[in-house]
């Protein structure tokens, strides 16, 4: 039953492209199909680079939530780790992101930059630093 239904759909479609070819001519017909495999290829692109930015924020913010619990515990080593690990997931973001979003994800790799820094130094006070990058990134997500 399913295989007639698909024999019964492409005849469909077959006698459709047949009917406005003889109506319009072929040039018509290709002109069309030129421009919407062009509309489908831009829309690919955008979806696929939109996909791409938000997985790689969504790692970053993975990465900042290990490294606060990393401090938290105080394990200085692993948090320094997953700090430089984040500013690297950043900048990797900032390929796939719009022009408008760009000068955000480079000042927030080098804020998570700075973090690290401060974390290898011991330094107080970054965990809340850190909060105010995970916000950030959230904003970010949220757009």
């Amino acid at each position: 039953m399913l295989k007639f239904l698909g024999f019964l759909f492409i005849v469909g479609i077959t006698f459709a492209i047949g009917y406005q070819m003889g109506r319009e001519g072929p040039d018509v017909i290709l002109k069309k199909a030129k421009e919407l495999s062009t509309e489908v290829m831009a829309r690919a692109t955008a979806l696929e680079r939109t996909t791409s930015l938000r997985t790689n924020l969504v790692n970053a913010k993975d990465r900042l939530v290990q490294a606060k619990s990393d401090l938290l515990d105080k394990n200085y080593g692993k948090a320094v780790s997953g700090l430089q690990e984040t500013a690297q997931t950043l900048a990797e973001a900032k390929v796939s992101a719009d022009e408008e979003i760009r000068p955000k994800l480079e000042s927030l790799s080098k804020k998570v930059s700075g973090l690290a820094a401060e974390a290898q130094a011991i330094k107080p006070g970054v965990t809340g630093r850190l909060n105010e990058v995970i916000k950030e990134i959230d904003g970010l997500l949220n757009r």
